[in-house]
């Protein structure tokens, strides 16, 4: 195994191989940004196994979009002695979509591991 899992997470890799990239173009390019590629071009592990595979990413996306807000949602209370709730919800939600490009992609690369693991070498 190349690397660790949490490296394989953060940086998109072959959950299987950690050598190679996951997505086909970068996070900023949104939109091309959900385009994956097929299969790791240097271990062959099919990046999408089953049809509908990632269906459960959505789960793990909604839970980092929670996260997310109620950060964003705190630190203006701890930072602003009594801000208005308004901006404050605007705020969290605008902070929430802007980083909606780096949800969906850490959701995926987390399902991915969690699912597809390293061959043992026996």
């Amino acid at each position: 195994m190349q690397g660790s899992k949490f490296k394989n997470i953060v940086k998109g890799s072959c959950p299987q191989c950690g050598k190679s990239n996951m997505w086909d173009y970068p996070a900023y390019k949104i939109s091309k940004m959900t385009q994956m590629k097929r299969a790791c071009p240097n271990c062959g592990q099919s990046f999408s196994p089953e049809p509908m595979f990632y269906q459960g990413a959505m789960y793990i996306g909604y839970a980092i979009s929670v996260a997310i807000v109620i950060t964003v949602f705190f630190a203006f209370h701890v930072l602003f002695e009594d801000p208005n709730i308004e901006v404050l919800m605007l705020t969290s939600v605008f902070v929430a979509v802007l980083l909606a490009p780096l949800n969906f992609r850490l959701s995926r690369n987390i399902w991915a591991n969690m699912f597809i693991h390293p061959k043992n070498k026996d």
